[in-house]
């Protein structure tokens, strides 16, 4: 017993060692974490004041002023200023100072004590909470001032760009001098360019940069704007002046030197060729003054004008150009299309013989054809008169060469356009003409279709008699199908070479009727041949439908007979009887239902 009293105290014991050994532990751990993190915070202190001294503020603040006092109407600029001076004392003035003070008694009082105090960590925490601050507020302050001054940046900025402009502007202008002949370099070196732009521009770039050392910067921007205009200006003119030269020295004098070649190479006759020679000239004196007025506009740095003048001499020459040119066609097509033209003439002949030759056929048919009469004696006058008219404007260019006189190209082409087009017309009224009267072909076309309808149904028949060779009823109908087959062969011939037929009215009407009462007979008998096949059809179902009763000894006998009756290919026999049959049976079915 005192055995086991004596192990439960050393148990005890035991255990209460080990937990006060757990505690000492802990509060020996905490102590050092303690210790360390005071010391990171006073560390760490002590280097962000030192960086916050280093803060250039008071720089930046000194610029804003500088700013400010130079744009005094600038009342924004003024009022920020004064924002931040007072952030700044505040700052710098207050809070810094108090910190640092601060920081260094905190440090002093900690020097000499080994042993760390929470209340010391808890003091560096707070001090290092406020010092950050103040290095945020520190670095907002410049960011502020930057931002107030960043109108400085842009216009110095936008100064060296624009003074670089210039200074190439200057250079381009300088090398075309040198480059070009006298000629030329005149538009070039003209006093009023230089003195109302590239003078303005030197200006206005010394008074920018005036405005940016005073720190006026305002002024300076709008200044800027003017001289930037003022480029864009210089540089339109330089870029339209090259145009506009190379428009009036190069390509519009190759188009005039090509326009005269082509005079040249025509082949025209004296007359001819000396009225577009004359036209040429004029044309060539109109550039010559346009010429003179192009460059007083560009001298007069009046490029619009200028350009406007070059459009409306490019719109003369095409004029000519277009005028020339439709010479050519005209004259090539003359020479080249007259045969087409004598084509079409030949075509609107033909078309009104063919005409006069309905209107005699209608006429000895007794059709009134009065009105297509005098329209078609209308047609054949005008025919005439352009035939007439064609004729003269075809054989013009040989008389013209021979007799030493110009033609009127243009006139010439529009009356040849009135000849195709009033020859289109005549023959659009002549087909009208020949649709509202009946020809040869159309009573032909008519009499054909009966024929061919007639055809048709005899083929038809005869088609009958080969799908069907047991149904004896239709043999009696073959000497009947040949002898129309001959009298369709007789008809076929009549109309073809038997020109009889159409010579009367009552001709073609008489044959018309025989060719229906034809058809007529025939449709019949197609019809009549059909039923009987219909019938040996009707015959074979009742007869299959009444075989279904065989075997029974009073049935047998009957459809025996009916069986006999069509191998016996007497199909109508065989219908009746099985009707017959079938009708005893319904009747023996309704008595047996009664009883």
């Amino acid at each position: 017993m005192n055995l086991k009293s004596e192990n439960l105290t050393i148990n005890t014991l035991s255990l209460v060692l080990i937990v006060i050994s757990l505690i000492g532990m802990s509060i020996t751990l905490a102590w050092f974490i303690i210790y360390k993190k005071t010391i990171e915070y006073t560390y760490k202190n002590s280097q962000t004041l030192e960086k916050i001294d280093y803060i250039p503020v008071t720089k930046w603040l000194v610029s804003v002023n500088t700013v400010a006092t130079k744009n005094r109407t600038n009342k924004n600029i003024e009022d920020s200023f004064n924002i931040l001076f007072r952030n700044y004392y505040e700052m710098y003035g207050e809070r810094f100072i108090s910190l640092c003070k601060q920081t260094t008694l905190f440090l002093d009082s900690n020097s000499s004590r080994s042993w760390p105090l929470f209340s010391n960590f808890l003091k560096a925490k707070d001090l290092n909470s406020k010092i950050e601050l103040l290095n945020l507020d520190a670095k907002e302050t410049v960011l502020n001032a930057q931002e107030i001054l960043e109108l400085q940046t842009i216009t110095r900025n936008w100064f060296v760009k624009i003074n670089d402009m210039a200074n190439t502007i200057v250079e381009i202008l300088n090398d075309k001098n040198q480059k070009k002949d006298a000629k030329s370099a005149e538009i070039w070196r003209v006093q009023s360019l230089k003195e109302s732009k590239l003078y303005s521009l030197k200006i206005g770039l010394s008074n920018s940069l005036s405005f940016i050392k005073a720190a006026k910067y305002s002024n300076a921007v709008e200044n800027l704007k003017a001289v930037s205009s003022l480029l864009g200006e210089i540089t339109k003119f330089i870029d339209s002046t090259d145009k506009i030269i190379n428009m009036v020295d190069h390509e519009i004098r190759e188009r005039l030197q090509k326009i005269l070649n082509e005079i040249q190479s025509i082949n025209l006759s004296n007359k001819e060729k000396e009225k577009n020679l004359n036209a040429f000239i004029a044309l060539e004196n109109s550039y010559i003054n346009f010429i003179k007025n192009a460059k007083i506009d560009i001298y007069s740095l009046k490029i619009d004008e200028a350009y406007k003048r070059c459009f409306r001499m490019i719109e003369q020459i095409k004029k000519h150009e277009s005028n020339l040119q439709y010479e050519m066609l005209i004259k090539n097509f003359i020479k080249s299309n007259y045969s087409h033209l004598e084509n079409v003439f030949n075509q609107c002949n033909s078309d009104i013989l063919k005409s006069i030759e309905m209107v005699d056929f209608n006429a000895k048919f007794g059709i009134k054809i009065v009105q297509q009469k005098r329209k078609i004696d209308s047609i054949k006058r005008s025919f005439e008169n352009i035939r007439n008219k064609a004729l003269d404007i075809f054989t013009e260019p040989v008389k013209s060469k021979e007799q030493q006189y110009a033609t009127n190209h243009k006139k010439k082409g529009q009356e040849i356009k009135e000849i195709y087009e009033n020859s289109k017309i005549i023959l659009n009224e002549l087909v009208a003409i020949r649709i509202s009267m009946k020809s040869l072909d159309d009573f032909k076309i008519e009499l054909e279709s009966k024929i061919i309808s007639f055809k048709k149904m005899l083929l038809a028949t005869e088609l009958i008699l080969a799908k069907n060779p047991k149904i004896d009823e239709l043999k009696r109908f073959t000497p009947f199908i040949q002898t129309y087959f001959s009298k369709l062969q007789e008809c076929e011939n009549i109309l073809k070479n038997d020109n009889e037929v159409f010579a009367s009215q009552k001709n073609i009407d008489d044959f018309s009727e025989i060719l229906d009462e034809y058809n007529s007979t025939i449709a019949k008998t197609k019809t009549e041949m059909a039923q009987w096949v219909y019938i040996a059809k009707l015959a074979e179902m009742s007869l299959a439908y009444s075989a279904r009763f065989s075997g029974i000894k009073s049935f047998d006998e009957e459809i025996e007979k009916s069986i006999q009756a069509f191998e016996a290919a007497k199909y109508k026999e065989c219908l009746n009887k099985n009707i017959a049959f079938l009708r005893n049976i319904k009747q023996k079915n309704k008595t047996a239902i009664a009883y």
